[in-house]
């Protein structure tokens, strides 16, 4: 908790205290989660309909509302989790996809750069939970299980939906 502490003093719009942004962007943040789930699970893609208009909404969110962090803030955010996704793509060696990149980078546009790391960091943490076992399960079924196919939207909402819990609470 601490730890989330740390990254959310430094945005005070996200600190709740300002319900009206708040609404501006937990809604909609929410509802791009929510879609990228659904489809994730369904088809295994996070689609570019919902991800790249709502990196462009929450740029301009944060340009033009008093209470926003500011353009740079939120272009800032975006651009530092576009580059950790595209580490962990290349890292992967393929196996996180574009829709995840995306995603992440609508993610840190709307929280900014540290809301958004925070948020990568959490849902990392908990694929790895699920992933854990499902790798040990791998090694006694090698054929049925696989950590690789793993979706990766339902834990970056988790992850989010943390940050944003956090926030609210102050």
């Amino acid at each position: 908790m601490y730890l989330a502490k740390l990254f959310l003093t430094q945005w005070v719009a996200l600190e709740g205290r300002d319900p009206i942004l708040s609404g501006w962007l937990y809604v909609p943040l929410g509802l791009l989660l929510a879609y990228s789930v659904a489809t994730d699970l369904a088809v295994r893609k996070i689609y570019d309909h919902a991800t790249i208009p709502a990196l462009l909404y929450f740029v301009a969110l944060h340009a033009v509302h008093p209470a926003g962090a500011g353009i740079l803030a939120a272009l800032g955010g975006a651009a530092g989790l576009l580059a950790a996704g595209l580490l962990v793509a290349f890292l992967s060696r393929g196996l996180f996809g574009g829709g995840d990149i995306k995603l992440l980078a609508a993610i840190g546009a709307a929280l900014g750069a540290l809301g958004g790391l925070a948020a990568m960091t959490a849902g990392f943490l908990a694929a790895g939970l699920l992933a854990w076992p499902l790798l040990l399960l791998r090694r006694l079924m090698p054929r049925r299980v696989s950590a690789a196919e793993l979706p990766m939207a339902p834990f970056f909402a988790v992850g989010a939906g943390a940050v944003m819990l956090a926030a609210w609470a102050g």
